[in-house]
């Protein structure tokens, strides 16, 4: 859709993303919405939601070839990661200065959630599945959470407001923020259990009677996931333009759509006991992968599912996630850059000088690493022990930054990390001019300086600025000027 004042739009969406009202400019600062005594605080909410916006106004700016505010925007957008409680893990209540709140039971409604609890507003972070599913360790661990989640019903004593209608364990079909979780299966190579839960509801939250939907309409939004549900697809992400794939419940249905074109869904045995999905052929040719995008929809053509008794388990198909062209592209990255910088730090001479400038050195050289593997299955712990032999250093070394490190591989363009992995190990032994010349080719404009200093500036950033500063003096002018304008030399200089 152009046929609007793009200019006027894109604008106005900046001015409310950076407006004082709504706890904006408290989330702009802290990098997430704290606690405080409003009845409806909403923090979490909050949160979680600005952060999929900010990742929406960063697809306007990339389209409108706004480089530094689309860059501005995606580092907003990993802000979900300021509420996430790796203990709990759970999107977790966290007051101004920094701490969780103590008393936090998941299933329980309080202030902090907008009209849902911690289980169901976990999984709103459309914008970034991949990044939810490697902040818990991996597909495994998120499998079991949605399995978890399906099958925690509320006990007779549980509180539960009105709103909390449609129930499948904690999931709440009745209110929106639960809506797109049951396709969330397809993103770790499980697309019968994402059938069946379509199914499970389709079936059981909606009759044809007056009060045929298990809950409020909301402009339509009930209405919509059943339309979209029973046509075999479903927009996760609203803003991507990919449908992830479902379960349709109809022999044949046709769309007519207003550039003249037709898309028509087909089902092959769409009888009662073949209650999954074999597979799927668009325009004649048999789909390996999960979804289908808004373009081959409006391009007309035929989708034809042929439904089965049992599940396809063989059935690993890539799945709808906003990365995938960057995990592709991961193998051809440069292999060998990471070996020869390796060997570089282990000869330092400044390898051993403090334990901030090791934890740097290891950090940095994890990023490089990470950049390379397969950010889905990895075993995080494992990964540290591994990379810590390699670079000879003791096993219990703690990594303070390890967290967000590993978080970085899929925020942006997808090659921070091993962009600013390759910047600290060259910063830290030899100079930065080096690092900016040896960086792999492509990942960023010639102003990379400014890039660097917009990074360490920013939430996503766990280096302290000062440190940072320290490494920097004397050893990059414009790196050192540019840290200047934002308020260096620091005081203690």
């Amino acid at each position: 859709i152009r046929d609007f004042d793009i200019k006027t739009a894109y604008e106005a969406c900046k001015a409310s993303a950076n407006d004082s009202s709504r706890q904006i400019d408290v989330y702009k600062r802290l990098g997430y919405v704290p606690v405080d005594d409003h009845p409806e605080n909403w923090s979490v909410s909050k949160t979680l939601e600005y952060a999929f916006d900010d990742w929406c106004i960063a697809q306007f700016a990339k389209d409108l070839k706004k480089e530094e505010e689309y860059q501005y925007f995606m580092n907003r957008s990993e802000n979900w990661k300021n509420v996430y409680d790796s203990i709990s893990t759970f999107m977790r209540p966290k007051l101004a200065n920094g701490k969780f709140i103590k008393d936090f039971v998941p299933k329980n409604y309080t202030p902090f959630f907008c009209e849902s609890n911690a289980w169901q507003y976990f999984w709103s972070v459309q914008h970034n599945i991949e990044g939810l599913i490697s902040i818990l360790k991996g597909k495994e661990n998120f499998e079991k959470k949605l399995d978890s989640m399906f099958n925690l019903s509320p006990l007779l004593g549980d509180k539960l407001p009105i709103f909390s209608t449609g129930m499948i364990g904690q999931y709440a079909h009745g209110n929106e923020p639960s809506h797109h979780v049951a396709y969330l299966y397809n993103y770790v190579d499980k697309p019968w259990k994402t059938q069946e839960k379509i199914k499970e509801i389709l079936e059981t939250q909606y009759k044809n009677a007056p009060n045929g939907h298990c809950g409020n309409e909301d402009c339509g939004q009930m209405s919509s996931w059943f339309l979209f549900s029973s046509l075999g697809f479903y927009p996760v992400n609203p803003a991507q333009g990919i449908y992830s794939l479902g379960f349709p419940i109809f022999d044949k249905a046709t769309i007519n759509l207003e550039n003249g074109t037709v898309f028509s869904i087909e089902v092959k045995n769409n009888l009662s006991d073949y209650k999954y999905v074999e597979s799927c052929v668009l325009n004649g040719k048999k789909l390996d992968r999960n979804y289908i995008t808004h373009n081959e929809i409006m391009q007309g053509g035929t989708l034809v599912f042929t439904k089965s008794k049992e599940p396809n388990r063989d059935m690993k198909n890539k799945n709808a996630i906003n990365t995938q062209k960057r995990v592709d592209e991961r193998e051809k990255s440069g292999k060998t850059r990471v070996g020869k910088v390796v060997a570089k730090i282990k000869k330092a001479s400044k390898f051993n000088q403090g334990f901030d400038t090791t934890e740097y050195l290891a950090s940095a050289i994890m990023d490089m690493k990470f950049h390379l593997a397969d950010p889905y299955n990895i075993d995080v712990d494992k990964f540290e022990r591994e990379t810590l032999t390699d670079l000879k250093m003791p096993a219990e070394l703690p990594m303070r930054h390890r967290t967000p490190h590993f978080g970085h591989v899929f925020s942006g363009e997808g090659y921070a990390t091993a962009y600013y992995g390759y910047m600290w190990a060259d910063v830290l032994t030899s100079d930065a001019s080096e690092a900016f010349s040896e960086a792999p080719g492509g990942f960023y404009d010639k102003d990379v300086a400014k890039k660097l200093v917009d990074y360490l500036f920013s939430p996503r950033n766990s280096i302290d600025p000062e440190e940072a500063y320290r490494l920097f003096r004397g050893r990059d002018a414009k790196i050192e000027a540019l840290m200047r304008d934002r308020g260096f030399p620091i005081k203690s200089e």
